[in-house]
């Protein structure tokens, strides 16, 4: 049931780890170099968790505006197919989808092109007071 102590809980932890996601993806993806082992496991164990949120989707209760509270479980899996399953399936696969090694090499290519940038900056400004 949605007022379950374990739903309510349950959801109480998943608040906690989306704000952690939102935090940790961008420190990570700014100043982590990959391969990170406790980043990896930080994730690794996020993504666990959201994965067993998708299957207790599957099989949890939910009130319909036209229904009242919906406790069939092919009623609850298609309406759970056919609202927030994908995403939640991006959300849990995304790292497999689109790899954070990829993201990364192209902020250190950025970054590469930064630094090139102000070293020859600097180069100059120190031609000029030689």
């Amino acid at each position: 049931m949605p007022t379950d102590t374990f739903k309510v809980f349950w959801n109480i932890i998943l608040v906690i780890l989306y704000a952690a996601s939102a935090i940790l993806t961008p420190f990570t993806v700014s100043f982590i170099e990959d391969g990170n082992k406790a980043f990896d496991l930080v994730n690794t164990i996020f993504n666990v968790l959201f994965g067993i949120d998708i299957v207790i989707n599957f099989v949890s209760a939910f009130y319909s505006s036209k229904l009242g509270l919906v406790t069939d479980l092919k009623a609850i899996a298609f309406n759970y197919l056919r609202t927030w399953f994908l995403i939640d399936l991006l959300l849990v696969y995304n790292d497999y989808l689109f790899p954070l090694s990829l993201i990364h090499q192209d902020y250190q290519l950025i970054h590469s092109f930064k630094n090139s940038l102000l070293e020859e900056e600097v180069r100059q400004i120190v031609s000029k007071v030689s």
